[in-house]
């Protein structure tokens, strides 16, 4: 899904960093035109959770912002993606940062269903990423 994106190449899969692992890391193509193009902002940090039943939850959104909390300001916006959801907590949680920079975009089944169905893909991806921004 993440390499269907235009501006999007994705440049690391299962990351094993110093202090942690991130299941995708997306290096931006292009640093004008979009919501999440941003000059010395390359990269966007994707973690993907495929839970039988739960709802992801705030422990989740807590550990994807220190992760890109400690990406030496090069990354800004994580995406979280969630075949069953997010539980109420994980969405407070992700509230609670947006007095800081950071984006936490979390893409739940609704989300997913839109991304692959649209017939522009980046419009779409960008529609995701503006409301989390905006939210």
């Amino acid at each position: 899904m993440l390499s269907q994106v235009s501006d999007f190449e994705v440049r690391e899969r299962n990351l094993r960093a110093a202090t942690d692992e991130v299941d995708a890391v997306v290096q931006l193509r292009s640093i004008a035109g979009r919501c999440w193009c941003e000059s010395g902002v390359p990269f966007i940090l994707v973690e993907a959770k495929n839970y039988e039943r739960d709802k992801v939850g705030q422990a989740e959104v807590s550990l994807l912002i220190t992760k890109l909390e400690t990406r030496r300001g090069r990354a800004r916006i994580g995406i979280l993606m969630s075949a069953t959801g997010f539980s109420s907590d994980a969405e407070d949680q992700e509230l609670k940062f947006a007095l800081s920079d950071l984006t936490t975009v979390l893409v739940g089944p609704d989300e997913i269903r839109e991304w692959i169905d649209a017939e522009d893909i980046d419009d779409c991806v960008e529609r995701i990423v503006s409301r989390a921004m905006l939210r």
